[in-house]
Formats: C-alpha cells, sequence, structure tokens
C-alpha cells in the first residue's frame, strides 16, 4: 500500500504525543520565491499528477524545487529508500504537526544521499519509523539538513548516519529507538535543538556517536538513554577540531561500563559552555564525564556550566574550569533518575528558584536547554509544541506576507530570513511581547528576493526551520 490517509491524532505512532510535547523551539517558515527570471524552479505535490509516490516526486523535480507531501501514512516501494539522485531538493511533510509518517516496516531505509553531488538537500517535518538499519543516510560530499523530524521505533545502526558530509540536523526528536539517534563519521556535523531521549544503543551512545573534523551541539537535551557499555549521551572519538556543546542539558543517561553522559576517547578538543551535565549513572568513576588515557590527550574545557565535580573522571588529564560554575542541584520540574533509563519520560523544565536560570547562573544567561519555567501548581499546562509556532499569512502568497506567532516573544531579538545556502536575506527588529511581522519579500539592499528556499530563525527563541510556500 503506497499511501493512506492520516489518522485520528495520536495514533500514527506510539508515544508520539509525548515528543512533540517537548519540542519547545518549532518554528515553521519556508518561502519557496518564483520570479520571472527564475520561472523554472516548482513544487511538485505528493499525491499529485505524476507521482502518487514519494520517490515518483524526486524523480520528476529538479535541483532547486520543493516535493511537497500531503498529510498520511507512507508504506512500501516508493515511499522508502528514498533517493535525490543527486539534487539539492527540499522533502518536505504538509500539514500539521508531525501529520507525514514515513513508516519503514522494517524493510529499508527512508532516504539515501549517497551522491557526492548533492546539496544542500532538506528532509524536514516527518515521522521517520521502523527502519531496520538507519533511517536517514548522508554518505558523500555533499550538505545534508534534518530538520524538524520526529525518529522513533527505529534499529540498526543509527537513526541519522553520516559519512564524508556535512549534516545538519535542526529541531529533530529521537525517542524511543533500539539504536543511537546519530552516528557521525563526517567532515561536519552541526546539531540544534534537539531531543534525544529513551535510546538504547548495544555499544558507545545512546544519543550520538561522533568521530568528524567539526562537531557542535547546540540547545539540546539528552537524556533517558542507555548504552551497553559507554556513553549512554555522547561518544566522542577523534574530531581534529575544536568542538563546542552549549546550551545543553545531559541528565539521567546510562552506561553499563563507564560514563552515562558524555565520553571523550582519545585526541578530543572540546568546550562546554551552559550545559548541564550531571546525575547520570554508570558502575565506573566518571558517570557524568570521562576522558580516556591515551597518547593523544584531551582538551575540555568548561565555561558557566552546572556540573558536579565528583562525576567526571579525567584519567590524569586537566580540566580547565573557567569562571565560576553551577554546582548545585538545577532543580528540573520532574526529573528521572538515570536508573529509569533508557525512558522517554521527565520533564527537564527549570523551577523559578533554579540556579541555572539567567537571573541566577553566574554568567548572567540561561545554562541547560531552554524550555522554560515550571508552571505554578494548578496551572493548565500548555503544549510546548505550539509556544513558538506561527503561521505564514497568505499561504502561498504572490508578495509580501505577514508572520504571525501563536504566542508572544519572551524577549527582544530579531526575524532573520535565510537563504538556502546560508546567507541573511533580511533581518527585522522584533521586540518582546509582539506576535506579528511583515516581510515584503525584499532583500536588505531593496531588490526582490531571488528564487529559492528561505527559512526564518529568531536567535535566541527559534532555530531555523521550514514552513509554508511563498509564489510570485
Amino acid at each position: 500500500m503506497a499511501h493512506q490517509r492520516a489518522r485520528s491524532p495520536g495514533s500514527t505512532v506510539s508515544g508520539h504525543d509525548a515528543m512533540i510535547s517537548a519540542r519547545a523551539t518549532r518554528l515553521w517558515l519556508i518561502a519557496y520565491v518564483l520570479t520571472a527570471s527564475h520561472a523554472s524552479a516548482t513544487v511538485v505535490e505528493v499525491p499529485g499528477v505524476g507521482a502518487s509516490t514519494i520517490q515518483q516526486g524526486l524523480d520528476v523535480a529538479s535541483a532547486g524545487d520543493s516535493v511537497v507531501v500531503a498529510p498520511g501514512v507512507y508504506t512500501g516501494f516508493g515511499n522508502r529508500d528514498l533517493d535525490f539522485n543527486g539534487k539539492a531538493i527540499t522533502l518536505m511533510a504538509d500539514g500539521p504537526a508531525a501529520s507525514v509518517t514515513i513508516d519503514c516496516e522494517y524493510a529499508g531505509s527512508a532516504v539515501r544521499f549517497q551522491s557526492d553531488d548533492h546539496g544542500p538537500s532538506i528532509v524536514s517535518g516527518f515521522v521517520i519509523t521502523r527502519a531496520p538499519e538507519f533511517a536517514v543516510l548522508a554518505s558523500g560530499a555533499g550538505n545534508v539538513k534534518v530538520t524538524e523530524c520526529v525518529f522513533t521505533e527505529n534499529q540498526g545502526g543509527a537513526c541519522v548516519v553520516a559519512s564524508d558530509a556535512t549534516l545538519e540536523v535542526t529541531g529533530c526528536v529521537f525517542e524511543d529507538n533500539d539504536t543511537r539517534g546519530i552516528f557521525a563519521e563526517a567532515s561536519a556535523v552541526i546539531i540544534r535543538n534537539s531531543m534525544f531521549r529513551g535510546n538504547r544503543d548495544a555499544n558507545g551512545a545512546g544519543g550520538t556517536f561522533v568521530y568528524c573534523e567539526l562537531v557542535a551541539i547546540e540547545e539540546c537535551v539528552f537524556s533517558g538513554n542507555a548504552a551497553t557499555q559507554r556513553g549512554g549521551a555522547l561518544y566522542f572519538d577523534g574530531s581534529w577540531n575544536p568542538g563546542a556543546v552549549t546550551g545543553c542539558t545531559i541528565v539521567g543517561n546510562s552506561a553499563g561500563e563507564v560514563c552515562g553522559g558524555v565520553y571523550l576517547h582519545a585526541g578530543q578538543s572540546l568546550a562546554f559552555e551552559r550545559t548541564i551535565l550531571r546525575d547520570n549513572c554508570a558502575p565506573e568513576p566518571g558517570v557524568d564525564l570521562f576522558l580516556f588515557d591515551s597518547d593523544d590527550l584531551n582538551s575540555v574545557s568548561m565555561t558557566c556550566c552546572a556540573l558536579s565535580l565528583a562525576g567526571i573522571c579525567c584519567e590524569g588529564q586537566e580540566i580547565e574550569l573557567i569562571g565560576a560554575q553551577v554546582e548545585e542541584k538545577p532543580q528540573f520540574c520532574d526529573p528521572m533518575d538515570c536508573g529509569t533509563a533508557p525512558t522517554s519520560s521527565g520533564d527537564y523544565r527549570l523551577a523559578p528558584s533554579s540556579p541555572c536560570t539567567a537571573a541566577a547562573s553566574p554568567c548572567g544567561e540561561w545554562v541547560g536547554a531552554n524550555l522554560g519555567l515550571c508552571l505554578p501548581a494548578g496551572a493548565p499546562v500548555a503544549n510546548l509544541q505550539e509556544t513558538h509556532r506561527i503561521r505564514v499569512l497568505p499561504n502561498p502568497s504572490r508578495g509580501a506576507f505577514s508572520i504571525e506567532t501563536l504566542s508572544v516573544l519572551p524577549r527582544a531579538s530579531e526575524l532573520v530570513i535565510i537563504s538556502a545556502n546560508g546567507r541573511i536575506a533580511r533581518r527585522v527588529g522584533v521586540e518582546a511581547g509582539e506576535s506579528r511581522w511583515e516581510w515584503d519579500g525584499l532583500l536588505e539592499d531593496g531588490r526582490s528576493a531571488p528564487n529559492g528556499v528561505y527559512f526564518l530563525s529568531i536567535p535566541g527563541v527559534v532555530s531555523p526551520s521550514p514552513s509554508g510556500v511563498l509564489q510570485r
């Protein structure tokens, strides 16, 4: 069966509501601009004329096109082992969050990038489930971006595997997989605003295994993951350039041998900043952070982090503690003990009295992933998915459009429109308490925005991720 219409909410994938409720930073905007001089780029709809399966949509699409998939559960030949054929295409789910599922039925992967000339290629907004070996494979020298996807009930080597490629993962949830979330043996990996919880791996890293030249992990949560051996949350093995873990929460993970938190094997240069790293467990010392003793020494620094020095094992190496750290308990709303891992349960927002809030931390900034504060007892619990969700009006549009959030912004920032190649197209100042803005479709210099895919970001509030369609 190639395609089924969407089931009732919550019935497509078990455990799915919990994943969505944790996605506090979700914000959608993708603008596809067709100008008179670039009329060849199109939007291919699935199902649609000549495209009854997702693969048929990818086959008829050209580089620069978008393939938009209607809500439903997609199974069978033509809806798994998807191949972009070396073309820079945006493959995106349409409809409400998590309404489009690629069910691999343990018969293959979801997407395979195996050409050295692809990129940037984008996969966005899907629930990807029941892949037996890996769900997304990026093998080659291209640039692959995975945004706003949910990975659950997958098995094998990892949900996302990157080899000799540049991988960017933004706004994704990896939950309840019988494998690690990401395995990156790549030139570079960037992971932002994502959640890894309840994953279990037979070897190292229930969350992420990294062996690459450059790594940056920002505003992520690693909780309740378990590894049979070492590195329940993160395992680093051979990053040749300085890496950074910034604004992350790494708690409640476990390992069967060494280090439930972050395991550094050899030769790492890694900077932790504004990160909560504590309350993980393993039989051996170094339950939170373990530096393996080898000829290639690790270089590690920690700035304004929440940690327990008793949870760190250096094996004769030194960690540079820059400035004051937070040694008190973070005061999460409802944390899970690491002995319960693997588990996707737990609420890792902070109590108002937490020493990790911007008002109380030694650096004056939020420590850990900013999921917000616990609500007072008896207050209604909001769906965090909707916290900063937006709508684009009109959509599609032939000119200017309005961007409207469903809640006001908590602080002043700026709305940044970004092209698919990473260049800033336009900046618009936004103030705390605002919820609506306009973009006239013009660039900073007043020219009309050229044909292409655009993203919206509000730094410090929302990372870039896709959403609607604009046509001229």
